[in-house]
């Protein structure tokens, strides 16, 4: 029910939201401005290429990691395995 509950909630969070607590958390740059937060909703794909872009440097991501490879590099990580 908590999951749940959890899920629903998050529906309910804005993307200008997302980006202000990315902000504070020093993650992206406090220049990101409100008309970049606004382009998220109607163009997702440029919004999450210019934020991977931000987060990348801010991190030092290495330039041959691209977003795709950062979001699926756990997709072949065996989690549960069969015992006999």
């Amino acid at each position: 029910q908590a999951i749940d509950m959890i899920a629903a909630a998050w529906w309910s969070v804005k993307p200008s939201t997302v980006v202000k607590c990315w902000q504070k958390a020093g993650i992206i740059p406090m220049e990101f401005a409100e008309c970049d937060i606004e382009s998220a909703a109607s163009e997702p794909d440029t919004a999450i290429e210019k934020l991977w872009h931000t987060v990348a440097i801010a991190t030092c991501v290495p330039n041959e990691v691209n977003f795709q490879d950062f979001v699926t590099a756990d997709y072949d990580l065996i989690i549960s395995q069969d015992t006999d």
